[in-house]
């Protein structure tokens, strides 16, 4: 169990550091898979907002940044923020 999540957090790591080097497909895919296994990993969720958003598919950016809302604790943190206040700009 404990090796699954290493792997999953590394997966999660990889995805941020991809989105980070402006690879944003190889972060989008990284990200999905992890939360595809893991829907509670809201570091991959927020990754798949932000790589869908540079892709210019802002429905898809749309649709993580409303599921990140809902997951995320309340009131909502300033990373939930930013991307929303970002999508609202479009």
């Amino acid at each position: 169990r404990n090796r699954r999540r290493r792997a999953r957090r590394l997966r999660e790591q990889r995805a941020l550091a991809a989105t980070a080097r402006h690879k944003f497909a190889e972060g989008l895919k990284l990200a999905e898979e992890v939360y595809q296994v893991d829907p509670a990993a809201l570091d991959a969720l927020a990754v798949i907002a932000d790589a869908r958003l540079e892709l210019g598919d802002y429905d898809g950016a749309d649709r993580a940044v409303r599921e990140l809302e809902a997951k995320a604790s309340k009131p909502a943190p300033p990373a939930v923020l930013v991307r929303t206040a970002r999508l609202a700009e479009l």
